[in-house]
């Protein structure tokens, strides 16, 4: 399944699947999108911790699929971070 739960589960979904509130990758957004956003990605880290019910290999998974997607609207060299705004 592409939200990250187990095939045949009723468990809770992630709500980023891969979308930036219809924002195109690269494209600039009003930051309360952004702020949107991220809150989302930490909300579906939080649901991961749910959908893997202690298989820490299935919740590192997760945790670092929704951790990737922060780049979907911003940049960092490490030090710095530029939002798409």
């Amino acid at each position: 399944m592409t939200d990250g739960s187990k095939a045949g589960s009723e468990r809770p979904l992630m709500q980023t699947n891969g979308n930036c509130g219809g924002h195109s990758l690269g494209e600039a957004m009003p930051i309360e999108d952004i702020a949107q956003f991220l809150f989302a990605l930490l909300d579906d880290i939080d649901t991961a911790e749910d959908i893997a019910k202690g298989d820490d290999n299935f919740f590192r998974c997760l945790a670092r699929n929704a951790a990737l997607k922060r780049f979907k609207v911003a940049m960092t060299d490490g030090y710095n971070v530029k939002f798409n705004t």
